[in-house]
């Protein structure tokens, strides 16, 4: 992975570009020595979007088992009688 500074990024955008698309390689930007963004591939994006995805369904899912466990059936009311 690269790091280069903002004023390095807007001299060299164009082949940073190029290099994440082609290349998929995935370059650093820093501003004053602080990391402040990154340039990555569009399936890198993808591929990190889907597992983020991944991620909520998954503190979803628990979540509900979580909820039904603490489900007072007897407050329920069954489809028939409504």
């Amino acid at each position: 992975m690269t790091t280069i500074s903002a004023e390095e990024a807007r001299n060299q955008l164009a082949d940073i570009l190029n290099k994440a698309a082609y290349g998929h390689e995935r370059t650093v930007v820093t501003r004053r020595g602080k990391r402040i963004a990154a340039i990555v591939s569009i399936e890198d994006l993808e591929l990190l979007e889907a597992v983020l995805d991944e991620l909520e369904d998954r503190a979803d899912a628990e979540y509900c088992r979580e909820a039904l466990k603490n489900l007072d059936l007897s407050k329920c009311v069954p489809w028939e009688k409504k």
